[in-house]
């Protein structure tokens, strides 16, 4: 069922965004590209739509169905049109495979492919289990749903973060459910690589077009994610597609490519602040093409929209933040812009998460950069501070094909050059801010171009060589040629392995066959899962619990919770001050309107303890005094007050 909705949902994407392309009089060279950029472009009008309703107040199944509803009518023409020329399509694709057999090199990929494209499928139609789907990315979109709208979440500091593809998973979550919203995610991927490949069909080479795909989605780290209702590979769609616009714009010159690039810029600056270096490289793009027309007004003119474009995006964002908290940018300026005091969070916490999230990676020198390759492929572990994730062997064994970009197509030649050169801008901005695999979408997307590229120059044969010279390929250029394709299919295989190991260990077949439910799913994929259970069925209506360490999974909460972001012991340090009574602390906990107490022990009384041992000895004191424990399993606790 959630399947057949994500295609009627990706569908009414395709409608809407085609019927703003016709506005904006964009001509689609091939309907690969139709639906690519007509359908991302319908994902944002949709993510804007359902925006507008949650700042109005109107969010509910029955306003979301409305505009999916509203969206089919307006273009029952186009679904006409549609059906009439199925059949001719049918027979395309039918003339398209009856061509010359396909190399085994391409078969393979296919093969590939389909397996990848399985487990992804299979994957996304569980349950979310991933942290940050948990805490925020269907959290917060749950909590606007269950408020019909905009609500203030004091106590979760990634709700003050623009969240622009977040209106996706809202809207999704209002038609559906959580598959539907992870199934959305996953299709958004899709359309990346689609997208990937386009490009690479029509600027690069038409040989070995789908390895492109498999080359980025064979990545672990990508794979993972694109199951799961995370932002970072949606964002980065929405970021190639920026620059394939910008392409498309200085080539065909019409001013609906413009649109389209800011359009994309914003929503990927909205859906993830670390695209922000996208709007100095549009920028950059804008004064490239006002530099070959030879038009400097119309340079600035250009450069004015764009940036008003991409505001416009984060506008009411910042508008919002600045109403809940008095700092448009929070968590960003928080010294500058000091806060209202409506939220849980304060300057110095906002530094120290910075220093936090820069202490990802493996450093920050000149040596650490040259190291990345290694580093990234090598030490890179999973929930660890070295990068968070596994990009498995494939990159890296691709590297030398870099060498081969350049003898084949002197056409492609500034194409591949414009790709290395975005992939070390791209790369070096995620050096200096964020170390996490997974921020490494835009980056990687032009790595895999240029090596798909070079592997595709390195199997053709050698250019000729002039009369009386020898071959231009030296012996080790020579040997080189034959051990990348090796090189190549042993790195597939190695992370398919990987792919399929993460795969069998999540086992998404039992869920979906009805082997067990929700619940079992959930229980055995999540070891702190049993609490919250335990939380959701103990708790009345009028009580709150306080969370320590328990990763603040909202998403999975039904009652009422307070807690720290980030930084998740604040809350009960500054009530166990020193010298407090247990009648004291009882006192403090009633101001909260606490009533319960959940936490995860090796943060607490364990061996990673975030607490002084006289903080321990009072909290300790108080339990025994005036608490009894409602559950206990897998190291985490749920004990209720007895303040009275």
């Amino acid at each position: 069922m959630d399947l057949a909705l994500s295609f009627l949902l990706f569908l009414c994407f395709f409608l809407l965004g085609e019927a703003i392309c016709g506005v904006w009089k964009i001509d689609f060279p091939e309907p690969g590209e139709a639906f690519v950029f007509s359908s991302a472009l319908g994902i944002a009008a949709v993510s804007c739509a359902t925006e507008l309703m949650a700042f109005l107040g109107w969010v509910c199944p029955a306003s979301a169905w409305t505009v999916l509803g509203l969206i089919l009518a307006a273009r029952a023409g186009k679904l006409r049109e549609m059906a009439r020329g199925a059949p001719y399509r049918f027979r395309a694709v039918l003339a398209t495979l009856a061509k010359p057999a396909l190399s085994r090199f391409e078969l393979f990929n296919l093969c590939v492919l389909g397996v990848l494209i399985f487990m992804a499928l299979t994957l996304a139609q569980t349950p979310p289990a991933k942290t940050d789907a948990l805490a925020y990315h269907l959290a917060v979109p749950k909590a606007y749903l269950e408020h019909r709208g905009i609500v203030n979440l004091p106590n979760n500091i990634y709700s003050f973060f623009p969240l622009q593809f977040e209106m996706v998973y809202l809207f999704c979550l209002a038609l559906g459910g959580e598959n539907l919203a992870k199934l959305a995610g996953l299709g958004t991927v899709f359309i990346f690589l689609s997208a990937l490949c386009l490009y690479y069909k029509r600027h690069l080479s038409r040989r070995n077009v789908v390895f492109v795909a498999v080359l980025f989605f064979l990545t672990p780290t990508f794979l993972e994610l694109s199951a799961e209702a995370y932002v970072d590979l949606p964002a980065a769609t929405f970021a190639f597609l920026a620059y394939y616009s910008w392409e498309r714009w200085r080539t065909a010159g019409r001013d609906g490519w413009f649109f389209l690039m800011t359009v994309f810029t914003g929503f990927a600056v909205a859906a993830k602040m670390l695209s922000v270096i996208l709007v100095p490289a549009g920028l950059l793009g804008i004064a490239w093409i006002g530099r070959e027309r030879k038009k400097n007004l119309w340079t600035l003119g250009s450069a004015a929209v764009f940036l008003a474009g991409v505001a416009l995006f984060l506008l009411p964002w910042w508008a919002r933040n600045y109403h809940y908290s008095g700092n448009p940018f929070v968590p960003l300026f928080a010294e500058a812009l000091p806060l209202n005091g409506r939220i849980n969070w304060d300057a110095g916490r906002s530094s120290q998460f910075f220093q936090y999230v820069h202490s990802f990676g493996m450093g920050r020198g000149v040596k650490e950069f040259l190291w990345l390759p290694v580093n990234l492929t090598f030490l890179a572990e999973k929930d660890s501070l070295r990068f968070d994730g596994n990009i498995g062997l494939l990159y890296f064994l691709l590297l030398p094909a870099v060498f081969f970009i350049g003898p084949r197509k002197p056409a492609a030649r500034p194409i591949a050059v414009r790709a290395v050169s975005l992939f070390f801008v791209f790369l070096i901005f995620w050096f200096f801010h964020s170390q996490y695999i997974r921020f490494l979408g835009p980056a990687f997307a032009f790595l895999t171009l240029v090596l798909a590229y070079g592997l595709d120059n390195a199997a053709a044969p050698p250019p000729p060589a002039p009369l009386g010279r020898a071959s231009r390929w030296p012996r080790s250029g020579v040997v080189l040629k034959k051990a990348l394709p090796l090189l190549a299919v042993a790195g597939i295989a190695y992370n398919l392995y990987l792919d399929a190991t993460y795969w069998l260990r999540v086992k998404p077949l039992p869920y979906l066959m009805g082997m067990e439910n929700r619940e079992e799913y959930l229980l055995r994929e999540l070891p702190v899962y049993s609490l919250y259970r335990a939380f959701n069925r103990s708790l009345s209506e009028d009580d709150r619990a306080l969370f320590v360490y328990m990763r603040n999974f909202g998403y999975l909460c039904e009652k009422k919770f307070i807690s720290d972001s980030v930084f998740e012991a604040r809350t009960l340090q500054s009530v166990l001050e020193p010298g407090v009574s247990p009648d004291g602390i009882a006192g403090r906990l009633r101001a909260l309107g606490v009533t319960h107490l959940m936490f995860d022990n090796r943060f607490v009384f364990g061996k990673d303890s975030a607490f002084s041992p006289d903080q321990l000895e009072l909290l300790r004191n108080f339990l025994n005094a005036r608490a009894r424990l409602v559950a206990g399993k897998n190291g985490f606790y749920l004990y209720r007050f007895v303040i009275n």
